[in-house]
Formats: C-alpha cells, structure tokens, sequence
C-alpha cells in the first residue's frame, strides 16, 4: 500500500480490482468442480420427477433464490460456470455495494487496495466468491439493503422506504437468516418502530413474500419444520468447542481479530454504525447459541463480511495501530489465501467434496 502511485486514478484501480475479482472467481468456478449442495440445488430445476425444468416459489430446506441464479446460469452456460455464473456476478457486486456503504467522499488509491486488502483477506468472501449457495444471494441483498438503510438514516423518504421493503423480501428469498438480519437492525435502533415508512415498507415485503407464503402453506410449511423441529440434534461438545475456531478459520484470524479489537475499542459513531455493531455481535452469539441445538455451519454468518471490512476499514483511517496490524499481518496473508486458491484447483483437496466424484 505504502508504494501506491498516486497518478493512478482511484476510480479505475477499484474497477480493475472488481474486474479481476470477477475473472479469477469466473476461471475457479468453471475449473472446479461441483461441491455436492451446489448439484442438489441444481437438480431442484432439472431433475424435478416427471419435469424436465422449472421453478419453484420454494423448496423443502431454503427459499427459490439459489434455485433462480442456477437455472437462470444454467441457461446461458452449461456445467459448472452455468450453476455458478450469478454466483461470481453477486459476490463482485457485494464487493462494489460494500464500498458504496463506506461512503469514502475522498477516495484515493491507498484506500482502494486498503479496502481490497480486507475484503480479499476473508477466507469465506474467496471460498464463496464462485461456490453457489444460498448465502450468496443473501450477501448481496444485505449489503444493499444496509446500503440503502444507510440513506434512510439520512433522507427518511418514501423512495429509500419503499427500497427497503423490496430489499427485506428479496433477502427472505434469499435465506431465512434475512430475519435475523432484519431484527438485530431493528434493535440497534427501536425508533423504527415510532417510523410509520418503515412499517410501510415491512408490509410491502410481507406483500411480495405472499406467493412464497402460500407455496409454504400448499405444501405443509416443509421448510419451516424442517428447521424449527427436525434440524435439531442432540448436544455435543464438539459442536460447542469448534464454533470459534470455524469462525476464526473462515473470517481469517487475523481479520477476524482486527473486527474484535474494533468492536471493543471504538464505539459506534452514529446509528448506522451501531447497526453494524449489533449485526456482528448479533450474529456470532446467534450461532454460538445455536451449537446447544445442533451443528452450525461456519458460513452461516457470511452476512458478517460487510460490517467487519466497513468497520475496520472506517477505523484504519483514524485508528494508527490499527493500520500498522492490517499492513504488516493482514495484507502478507493474502499470498497465503491466494495459493490456497491455487491448491483448490488442484486434485490435493479431493476430501472437500470437490474432486473425485462420479459425473
């Protein structure tokens, strides 16, 4: 970062970042293999008994967005790049939609490769940057929706209410942690419940959530069974024990440690970065809790990517210590990550599910 040409326009170092982003998330998907959830959610739209393609306003165990990108991929490319087109084409989206919240009004090219540098240093954002799941569509709804929560906060308007309530419901057909999402903002700032726009808008979702709702009811409410009642599991230590290594893992420890210290050091300047606080918080209690219940797994909080690399992004530009540990421990680990990914494409990980399947 240190030796940054600052001739360089930072508008154009962002967009060739995001472009190769987008390439080598393409290239590793169309390389690699399908991991066995990918394949299932594929055959929710071509391998449906009797029918040869079509979709659903649900499925057993998630909502239709996952079944959506994949068909629609599948439409313009065949194998795995078709299950896994949108899938890049979210996740670099979510890396755009995630500066847009920074909000950097002075931007320059230090900034932008500070903000690449935590963002490409989570290990989940490079795992999930080219594997379909539901997560994905989730990511980027969230980080629209906090986007546009944001210019709520400082224009209450109908325009930005009605986004909202779009953005709920198409985080809800996305996954159902959308909910959770949607009352650790609420929390972090229960005037919202005085606000008549806000209500406005959470009837707008329930609206659009309606063929949805009814696919449920149609069909015995499979989904919310299956997770409410049958998902559930006797305890096991070994589910207590390995939740924060998971979640150290999959965040990076390092990355994982600046949020912490962020978290604990700064507080939140303004509602909008209390929401932020309350999200991450939130969400890894959320999950330590859910480990009494039954196995949780470490990408269930990928909507925590977003407030951790705005937070520690927003505190490196006034925080020094904070900046000296992004540079000289979080940005070496990205050569780490990167060869990692190299290994991904190789057949030495055959035990993740990746190689060595029958076609």
């Amino acid at each position: 970062m240190a030796q940054y040409n600052n001739s360089i326009n930072p508008n154009k170092l962002l967009f060739l970042l995001l472009i190769g982003w987008w390439i080598l998330n393409l290239v590793q998907g169309a390389f690699m293999e399908l991991t066995d959830d990918e394949a299932y959610y594929w055959s929710w739209v071509f391998c449906r008994g009797t029918k040869d393609v079509g979709l659903e306003w649900g499925y057993f165990d998630h909502p239709p967005m996952v079944g959506l990108m994949t068909f629609l991929g599948s439409l313009l490319f065949s194998g795995n790049l078709g299950v896994r087109f949108f899938t890049v084409i979210a996740t670099t989206l979510s890396l755009f939609v995630t500066w847009k919240i920074i909000g950097e009004s002075k931007p320059d090219g230090r900034k932008v490769l500070l903000f690449f540098t935590l963002a490409f240093s989570v290990l989940m954002l490079n795992v999930y940057g080219f594997i379909t799941t539901p997560d994905i569509g989730l990511l980027l709804f969230s980080a629209l929706f906090l986007l546009v929560y944001q210019r709520y906060l400082e224009d209450n308007s109908w325009h930005n209410a009605l986004l909202l309530g779009v953005l709920m419901a198409a985080m809800v057909y996305s996954k159902y942690h959308a909910f959770l999402l949607l009352g650790l903002v609420v929390l972090s700032n229960l005037k919202l419940l005085k606000d008549g726009k806000f209500w406005v808008a959470c009837l707008l979702a329930f609206v659009l959530l309606m063929p949805h709702l009814l696919w449920q009811y149609d069909n015995g409410f499979p989904s919310f069974k299956y997770h409410l009642v049958q998902r559930g599991e006797p305890f096991r230590w070994s589910y207590f024990f390995e939740y924060l290594p998971n979640q150290l893992l999959i965040f990076n420890p390092l990355t994982f440690g600046a949020a912490v210290y962020v978290l604990i050091k700064h507080k939140p300047i303004d509602r909008f970065e209390r929401s932020l606080h309350f999200v991450c918080i939130g969400f890894f209690f959320f999950f330590f809790l859910m480990t009494f219940r039954g196995h949780v797994e470490p990408h269930w909080t990928i909507v925590c990517s977003i407030p951790i690399v705005v937070l520690v992004y927003r505190k490196c530009l006034i925080d020094d210590k904070l900046k000296k540990y992004v540079r000289r421990f979080v940005l070496p680990s990205l050569v780490l990550i990167f060869v990692a990914r190299i290994v991904l494409l190789t057949p030495l990980v055959s035990k993740m599910g990746f190689y060595g399947k029958e076609q």
